[in-house]
């Protein structure tokens, strides 16, 4: 009896052999595919101004004036095109590249008194490229005012005109 115990033992040992290699554990290797976007964006950054002081309406020259530069941010590599359009001109927004820039109108608020500037702003093309976070790309504001134009100007603290910036991205 202890032989066909044995023979029995053997053969039960011999299956779970068999049985456990048919379900051996095994690997596979799927793989998940990754994707991201960075959506390519523009934000204004400091507001510009420009402040024009005539001392002398006699003086023969261009005045230039006074700039605080306007920034704006825009994603790394993002290409942007700056246009500009003076409210009280009322002319369609074009670009406001050096050297020619675009035509403003300084009007006094009290005796509606027009004065004639050039603004420019941005690059040689009018346009940028983004550079990232904390890399606003300055505007590069300026402007001018011939001798024509401010010649007989009427003396008021009251002339004033507002420039609309489009940035195109």
């Amino acid at each position: 009896m202890k032989r066909t115990m044995l023979v029995a033992v053997a053969a039960v040992t011999v299956v779970i052999v068999m049985v456990g290699g048919a379900y051996a554990a095994g690997s596979i290797s799927p793989t998940v595919n990754v994707t991201g976007t960075v959506s390519g964006k523009c934000i204004a950054g400091t507001a510009g101004a420009l402040s024009f002081a005539i001392p002398d309406p006699s003086a023969v020259g261009p005045i230039v004036p006074t700039v605080t530069d306007a920034t704006v941010f825009c994603t790394n590599n993002t290409a942007f095109t700056v246009t500009a359009a003076s409210l009280n001109k009322g002319l369609p927004s074009a670009t406001c590249a050096s050297p020619g820039g675009i035509t403003g109108t300084l009007k006094d608020s009290i005796s509606g008194y027009l004065m004639d500037y050039t603004f420019t702003c941005g690059t040689a093309a009018g346009t940028g490229q983004g550079f990232g976070v904390n890399k606003d790309q300055h505007l590069n504001l300026n402007g001018s005012i011939a001798s024509t134009s401010y010649a007989n100007a009427t003396a008021s603290a009251s002339y004033g005109d507002t420039i609309t910036l489009t940035i195109s991205y």
